[in-house]
């Protein structure tokens, strides 16, 4: 509710001063539609796919590489995130994914170009189409909120990674 959003916003601003929030970040559920950090969760469905400018950015970054052509390892990569990130929504990206990878073994420079095989490019053309169909076709590609389930048994210490182009981050629970 509005009010209890104002109250933890006024004790963070207390506490950390009046940059502590940033406004626009601030997850708002439109109907029964919530955006979380390029999640869209859909509350009334009980599911959940891609916000608009993760589909958006993603489809425009995979229509954009001219797979017949020599490209930099990075662009291989960036394609191979992807299909990583997206592939915790849609899990038929996993093997395409695998793919590009294996496409890449043994590079290290990342500004090194390689010309990828034709399985490699059925993997592009496919993470192509896996993307597309999460957007337009949203209820049979986008992931059930019960799919997530909590381990039953508890570990003593649970890491959660998350990779980026620039750096890794960890999660310790």
């Amino acid at each position: 509710c509005e009010g209890d959003m104002e109250a933890v916003k006024s004790f963070f601003r207390a506490l950390l001063g009046d940059n502590a929030i940033a406004e626009h970040k601030c997850a708002r559920a439109h109907k029964h539609r919530m955006e979380i950090i390029g999640w869209l969760f859909d509350l009334l469905h009980q599911r959940v796919t891609l916000s608009a400018k993760c589909l958006e950015k993603a489809l425009h970054g995979l229509m954009s590489v001219n797979e017949f052509e020599a490209l930099p390892v990075k662009t291989v990569q960036r394609l191979a995130s992807w299909g990583v990130r997206y592939g915790q929504i849609c899990p038929l990206m996993h093997p395409f994914v695998s793919i590009l990878y294996n496409e890449m073994r043994g590079m290290s420079r990342k500004f090194t170009t390689i010309r990828l095989s034709p399985l490699a490019r059925v993997a592009v053309h496919m993470l192509r189409a896996l993307t597309l169909l999460m957007g337009v076709d949203e209820t049979n590609f986008s992931r059930p909120l019960e799919s997530w389930v909590v381990p039953s048994t508890k570990a003593g210490i649970v890491v959660e990674k998350d990779g980026s182009l620039t750096g890794l981050g960890l999660l310790f629970f």
